[in-house]
């Protein structure tokens, strides 16, 4: 034994040998395999200053066409591209695209002297350039992390068999002013929830953990998630975040600093300032606090859109110039549209910035490429590959589960499901609403852009499944020869109220009626909630509760039901003000018969929607957000925003609670929380806490979702008075009697931020661990734990 064991060793050193000799004439850089860090750290040690400020460029838009790209970095270089406007002039389908994004690589690396190729990067909020899958206010609202996995997996699956190398994802900001018109791209409200959920993801684009000096295989990408850091705070798109640090680092930064512990190799800055500091030039956050303080060490930190030469309308800084020496000084590593980084050429040369500075930058820009395989194998896109992986069968499968399991139903008065013995008198139904997927192609595209979101490929768009489409479908599948005719009945943008009449003429003359309205979405800038489209208002926006109320008013003496559905991507109020037209303070909501939350579900929303409602899928979405009453009730009772110490009596002019709690949803089944222990009720910081539940369940079979709530008794600082801990979620069979479940979490999770020490800590002492099934704790079980260190 101790022979074969001594062959084995020189045959693997003979070997060794061998393939050192076969590299021997090969500069290290280009050695496959080898340490990735030592092959950056010998390219960037060949490179002179101008190949290396190149690649610290992204160019965007008309500047990314690949013969531009050709004409005027192949001489020197380019740090990468984007790949949604990679093509040359003209249209241009996958195929085309693939064509032109080969022949791009085989230039560069033909062409420039050290033969670096170009990173290709793309936006993988709810895609990767094949299937849609909801958008992240909906993927949040699944409270599922093992399918948020499965949804960055195929996300990068996808995007990698596009040539895709770099994904612009995940968002993880904490979504805590629903006015912000980019709520759509964000998980929720809550850090936790944003954190756990925004991790899994994570992991399913990049594959593991490991980080940025390790190797990616050919079907996964680098995250380059987004925005660094308190983008959402202020309710409007860039607006500052002027927050105490402890908010700062319990709230907006704890999902970074769990994204950077499961290996994140990117991150893109955001367009606000916080505390004073605008964050393209904030050392503190990005450096050492993400980069130091939180272990991201060398990943890559890229601007936002010409945000580096926006840092003059801060008034910090008063040239481009001297704003790209800000950047780069702060952490910055490429620039976004090319706006600022251009200028560091010359003021290296004039001694105004330090090389270290620009060969870090340009080492962790090499990093991802020589990590993605760029160098060695994964360079060229697959055409049969791409055309193979691109909107399966099951990757759409996917997104209609994960469009499935989004969706939130907050109203049943007996109306839903609409099953088979129930539509078996069915004769004639009304879908009206302007996001419904009725009528003419304009009608039907508008809906089809409102149901898919913001940063949707366009190549797939056409088999968007809309819901006026599902209920036909479901309806001939059920065996139901009724009659399906649209009205729209209202606009999103505006107040128009003269096609209500002809709607509510619909409704009547109908046995049942749909209401699909919401926010409308049309790209940027654009629609009523999308990037650049903030509100001062939660009303379900244009005539839609007119729409509501007078299809209600005409239809309920008749007995005909009546289901709401929300195609949005923010919490919605039904007339906040006691004048509204509607009835004051949301009395509306109260005549809804049935209402369903659906967020912008994707390519497969319809069919998930007709699911829910037809009873084929037991509804299991929670809410990711709480819905306030209006927007003076904006974070009043947000589980993480409540400290200890705060009053609680009711305003005088409304109620103290809000429409819907965090974490609400209801479903087909009554799910009863039995009982609840913990294994341990003394732990320490390095233990787990696992507690064990037990549900019972009265109706089909369905989904649980099983949250798990802290309170601290004493503590160094002020605490919120509640907190998530964290959250699974379990199917259960029907009418089940006792169904029991564990849940482990880190002790570590009860920590939170002591400005004293700038640390995250956990204090030893008492506090009560509460499982419910959502945050107002009813009906749950509170289990003492102490904590010692």
């Amino acid at each position: 034994r101790p022979r074969a064991m001594l062959s084995i060793i020189l045959m693997a050193v003979v070997v060794l040998i061998a393939i050192m000799a076969c590299a021997a004439g090969e500069p290290l850089y280009r050695q496959r395999g080898a340490p990735i860090d030592e092959r950056v750290a010998d390219l960037v040690g060949r490179m002179t200053l101008d190949e290396k400020v190149a690649q610290l460029g992204q160019p965007w838009t008309h500047a990314n066409n690949s013969d531009y790209l050709k004409q005027t970095y192949g001489h020197v270089g380019l740090g990468s591209a984007y790949w949604f406007w990679l093509t040359n002039e003209g249209p241009c389908d996958l195929t085309c695209r693939a064509n032109a994004q080969n022949d791009l690589q085989r230039y560069f690396m033909a062409t420039t002297r050290l033969g670096i190729p170009i990173s290709i990067a793309q936006e993988t909020l709810h895609g990767g350039g094949g299937v849609i899958f909801p958008m992240p206010c909906g993927m949040g609202a699944t409270w599922n992390k093992g399918l948020l996995q499965q949804i960055g997996r195929v996300t990068a699956l996808e995007a990698r068999a596009s040539g895709v190398d770099r994904g612009f994802s995940p968002e993880v900001n904490v979504a805590t002013d629903p006015r912000f018109g980019r709520t759509e791209e964000n998980y929720g409200e809550d850090p936790q929830l944003v954190a756990l959920l925004g991790t899994a993801y994570l992991l399913g684009l990049q594959g593991d953990a490991s980080g940025p000096s390790s190797y990616l295989d050919d079907s996964h990408i680098a995250s380059e998630a987004k925005h660094f850091a308190a983008y959402a705070h202020g309710g409007r798109d860039g607006y500052g975040a002027d927050i105490a640090e402890q908010v700062l680092f319990d709230v907006y930064l704890k999902p970074w600093r769990a994204l950077a512990r499961a290996g994140l190799r990117g991150l893109m800055a955001s367009h606000n300032e916080v505390n004073g500091v605008p964050m393209h030039a904030n050392r503190r956050l990005l450096t050492e606090v993400m980069r130091e303080d939180f272990g991201f060490g060398g990943g890559l930190i890229a601007s936002d859109a010409e945000d580096i030469a926006h840092l003059t309308s801060f008034r910090t800084v008063a040239t481009v110039p001297l704003a790209a020496i800000q950047a780069v000084q702060a952490g910055l590593d490429q620039d976004l549209c090319e706006a600022a980084f251009p200028t560091l050429n010359a003021s290296v040369a004039a001694g105004l910035v330090d090389i270290t500075y620009i060969d870090r930058a340009v080492s962790n820009v090499l990093r991802q490429k020589f990590a993605a395989g760029l160098f060695d194998d994964y360079l060229y896109v697959n055409i049969t590959r791409q055309n193979e992986v691109l909107n399966s069968k099951a990757n759409q499968a996917v997104a209609l589960q994960a469009a499935q399991e989004g969706i939130v139903l907050l109203r049943n008065e007996g109306v839903l499901p609409l099953t088979a013995e129930k539509l078996k008198t069915v004769k004639s139904v009304a879908v009206l609403g302007p996001l419904s997927g009725g009528g003419s192609d304009k009608e039907r595209a508008f809906a089809r852009s409102a149901q898919l979101g913001g940063y949707t490929s366009g190549t797939f768009q056409d088999t968007t499944v809309l819901f006026y489409d599902a209920v036909q479908t479901g309806l001939q599948a059920a065996g139901v020869p009724a009659t399906v005719t649209y009205a729209r009945g209202s606009n999103t943008d505006d107040y128009n109220m003269s096609m209500i009449p002809a709607a509510v003429a619909t409704a009547t003359a109908s046995d049942l009626v749909f209401i699909v309205v919401g926010d409308s979405s049309d790209g940027y800038g654009a629609g009523t909630c999308a990037e650049g489209i903030d509100r001062d208002g939660l009303d379900v926006p244009g005539a839609a509760l007119p729409l509501i109320d007078q299809v209600l008013a005409a239809t309920a003496p008749k007995g005909i039901p009546v289901v709401v559905v929300l195609i949005h991507d923010r919490p919605a109020t039904f007339g906040e003000s006691a004048l509204s037209s509607v009835g004051p303070k949301n009395a509306l909501l109260q005549r809804i018969p049935a209402l369903l939350a659906a967020w912008r579900p994707g390519q497969l929303g319809g069919s998930a929607l007709w699911n829910i409602i037809s009873g084929a899928v037991n509804p299991s979405g929670r809410l990711a957000q709480t819905w306030p009453r209006s927007v003076g009730q904006i974070r009043q009772f947000v589980p993480w925003f409540v400290k200890a110490g705060t009053p609680t009596q009711a305003y005088f002019d409304g109620p103290v609670t809000p429409l819907f709690p965090f974490g609400f949803g209801l479903s087909y089944t009554q799910f009863k929380i039995v009982s609840a222990s913990l294994e341990q009720s003394v732990v320490r910081p390095t233990d787990n806490i696992t507690v064990s539940i037990t549900v019972s369940s009265a109706g089909p079979a369905g989904q649980v979702v099983l949250q798990v709530y802290g309170q601290q008794t004493l503590s160094q600082y002020v605490r919120y008075k509640q907190f998530l801990l964290g959250f699974e979620k379990f199917a259960v069979a029907a009418d089940t009697h006792s169904a029991t479940f564990k849940i482990a979490l880190p002790a570590e999770e009860l920590e939170y931020y002591h400005p004293s020490s700038n640390k995250y800590q956990v204090d030893a002492g008492q506090f009560t661990i509460a499982v419910a099934l959502d945050s107002t704790l009813a009906g749950g079980v509170q289990l003492p734990l102490t904590v010692e260190l």
